[in-house]
């Protein structure tokens, strides 16, 4: 078996979006044989994963092509060159992946909430703040009108009609 170098992220790209394309013709004009359906099956998982749209966490492993393709493990490992392809694009993947990206908003979202949280709180001590400051006007006005006055001025009267 032929030894894939190590070659840029993008160019392994390329070259697996390159046999899938020859794939995909020989599967329009009906000439795919069963091994060239599976491997076209398995590319087109890989090719996923370079494009951060799987179905998966995005991690790059064997556990999670198996689940993107729906391939079986034992199966797989039969195709060698294309699980060592997988392998070297997973160790050459730019960071900032599907995963990376899953990452970075539960973190920005934890932030959100702690924000949100703070602003509850600061609008809770606002809140009973200007309630002190009513019950304290209103004792300093029913202080001003007289002692029995408190009653009548908290007293709801009916709008009138």
């Amino acid at each position: 078996m032929e030894k894939i170098d190590q070659t840029s992220f993008e160019d392994l790209r390329k070259d697996n979006a390159d046999r899938l394309h020859e794939l995909d013709v020989l599967a329009g004009g009906g000439d795919l044989r069963g091994t060239e359906s599976t491997e076209r099956t398995i590319r087109a998982g890989i090719d996923r994963f370079c494009r951060g749209t799987t179905q998966t966490d995005g991690s790059w492993t064997v556990v999670n092509l198996v689940e993107e393709t729906g391939v079986p493990r034992p199966t797989l490992y039969r195709y060698k060159r294309e699980l060592e392809l997988f392998q070297n694009l997973g160790a050459s993947a730019p960071h900032g992946g599907a995963r990376e990206e899953l990452k970075r908003l539960r973190s920005e979202l934890a932030t959100e909430r702690e924000a949100a949280k703070a602003e509850r709180a600061r609008h809770r001590n606002t809140e009973a703040v200007l309630v002190e400051r009513i019950h304290a006007l209103s004792l300093l006005v029913a202080s001003a009108m007289g002692e029995d006055s408190l009653p009548r001025m908290i007293e709801l009267r009916k709008p009138p009609e």
